[in-house]
């Protein structure tokens, strides 16, 4: 106890540079107890690939020396991160490769947005390889947490079909004043341009991903999930919300629930993570594919569709890396 006491202190002078999201920690780290056993976790949200994030992981994981790290990776994106000598390249690349079926116009929105959420910590990097190492270096048992890429792909497949068959729809909330808005006060200094948008301008693009790369604000990455839960709901549940329970349902389970676990994740995960494992009374719902009633179809999004191509069946639950 006096141990773990001491690793607190010293967690908190790890996070001093942070604003405090949670009593003692910051934006970034919170310490969640298990509400039903004598488990507990402290999770880390990062915000995006970069040396500050993937250093302050490491710093967390050797000051609370836990016994287990779970990480936001499958283990076939482990293999592909690892294998790869250029993972940042990779990890933001197009979304669509090619318009397929969808308007061209609504296919480069598609595009835009995906890119935002990948920033935002929407999507695993190379901060959970940063995680893995230090949980080595300590002597921790690792696991890949994720729900399997091949999986979350397929779910990706169905519901962007289902968006690209409404697509009118989307693209009329997107002009709502509210939205412009919502939008200002997320990021003051790059004004929501759905023109600029629809013609695929990469420069004005690249100033909406400079904006979200630099939220160390949970409730700002909080807002942008809520924001795109309105515009898509079914593709941000499948890219955000069913793996929040995914991960929770783990890190209750065997052997998590009885031992001290450092869970890396990225930022947008880490409300609905922390909400579902400390509700004693929460069950998990299984994802719904949507209804598709057009017929309208278009390729994977090229980042998950490059990283999962000749991947194996998912196995149901095998996390523990060897």
């Amino acid at each position: 106890m006096r141990q773990l006491r001491s690793a607190r202190l010293a967690l908190r002078r790890v996070t001093r540079n942070f604003t405090a999201s949670s009593p003692g920690l910051s934006q970034t780290v919170e310490h969640l107890r298990h509400p039903l056993n004598t488990g507990e976790v402290f999770l880390v949200g990062t915000s995006h690939i970069s040396e500050a994030s993937a250093k302050e992981v490491h710093d967390i994981i050797h000051t609370v020396r836990p016994r287990h790290v779970v990480v936001e990776l499958c283990e076939a994106r482990r293999r592909r991160l690892e294998a790869s000598t250029h993972t940042s390249n990779a990890l933001t690349c197009s979304v669509l490769p090619g318009a397929g079926q969808l308007p061209k116009n609504f296919a480069q929105i598609v595009e835009a947005f995906y890119a935002m959420l990948r920033s935002a910590g929407f999507d695993p990097g190379v901060d959970m390889l940063s995680g893995l190492r230090a949980g080595k270096e300590v002597g921790a048992v690792l696991h890949c947490g994720d729900v399997d890429a091949k999986v979350t792909s397929a779910r990706m497949d169905a519901e962007l079909r289902a968006l690209g068959a409404d697509h009118m729809q989307v693209l009329a909330k997107l002009m709502r004043p509210t939205l412009q808005r919502e939008v200002s006060e997320l990021f003051p200094d790059a004004e929501l341009d759905i023109q600029a948008l629809m013609q695929g301008d990469k420069q004005y693009v690249k100033v909406l991903r400079k904006a979200v790369e630099g939220m160390k604000d949970r409730a700002k990455v909080r807002k942008l999930g809520s924001v795109m839960s309105d515009i898509a709901p079914g593709f941000t549940n499948a890219l955000l919300h069913v793996r929040d329970a995914h991960l929770a349902k783990l890190l209750r389970s065997a052997p998590f629930d009885q031992a001290t676990t450092v869970c890396v994740v990225g930022m947008a995960h880490m409300d609905g993570i922390a909400r579902r494992y400390t509700d004693a009374k929460w069950q998990e719902e299984p994802w719904k594919p949507p209804k598709v009633t057009s017929g309208q179809s278009f390729p994977l999004p090229q980042s998950l569709d490059a990283m999962t191509a000749g991947v194996e069946p998912a196995i149901q639950r095998k996390p523990q890396i060897d």
